[in-house]
């Protein structure tokens, strides 16, 4: 039948003179589960397209807050405390968002205190493996005091992210907290990951040989 003679309303199909009608689901089924009888050229299957395009963005907000213990002679930092609270939106699952907070907490905390790709001269990758690229492990990360703060979104559902925000707050407040104690004690630091000879370097127990 000529497509000119169809409409669809409501997920239905019907001819224009509404003679004939079928559920959009029910040819679907049919054009799958029915195709060995159907000859090709009328059968080309379906598509599925959807686009969501919000017409208000939806951006997660929180405060992180790290209390560090550095140690002025192995160059050691110590994560001692460790409080966030995030606004993620509307919760579904407030076990999955606490982990999603907790694992990006735990990967801010890498990239502030371990994590970093070195090269050499040439150009080549040194840190290639897990005993040279260090990861934080369970003993380096605190428990995690986690407060919320769910103010819906605009958006559908009133979703905001929950993951991404906890990685730059982690981030951000551990290697303040680093900066904070190495202040105490007449140093500073600058350049990150903060590891125990920048650290020693930062407090000039170590020569800056750069």
């Amino acid at each position: 039948m000529p497509v000119e003679e169809l409409t669809i309303t409501n997920s239905v199909i019907h001819t224009v003179d509404r003679s004939k009608s079928i559920a959009l689901k029910d040819l679907t089924e049919k054009s799958y589960f029915s195709a060995k009888n159907i000859p090709q050229e009328l059968n080309p299957g379906f598509e599925v397209t959807a686009f969501y395009a919000p017409k208000f963005g939806s951006f997660a907000g929180g405060a992180h807050i790290a209390v560090v213990d550095v140690d002025p002679k192995t160059g050691q930092v110590e994560v001692l405390r460790y409080v966030a609270a995030e606004d993620v939106g509307t919760l579904i699952n407030p076990a999955v968002v606490e982990g999603q907070i907790i694992g990006g907490i735990a990967q801010g905390i890498g990239e502030a205190l371990l994590e970093e790709l070195v090269y050499d001269g040439a150009g080549q990758p040194r840190t290639v493996t897990l005993a040279d690229y260090l990861v934080p492990s369970a003993l380096e990360i605190p428990r995690i005091e986690l407060h919320h703060a769910n103010i819906p979104s605009a958006a559908l559902g009133g979703f905001k992210g929950c993951g991404e925000g906890a990685i730059i707050g982690a981030l951000g407040s551990v290697a303040c907290a680093v900066s904070d104690a190495l202040n105490q004690q007449g140093g500073d630091i600058h350049e990150f990951p903060a590891t125990p000879e920048r650290i020693l370097r930062a407090l000039g127990v170590l020569a800056n040989t750069q």
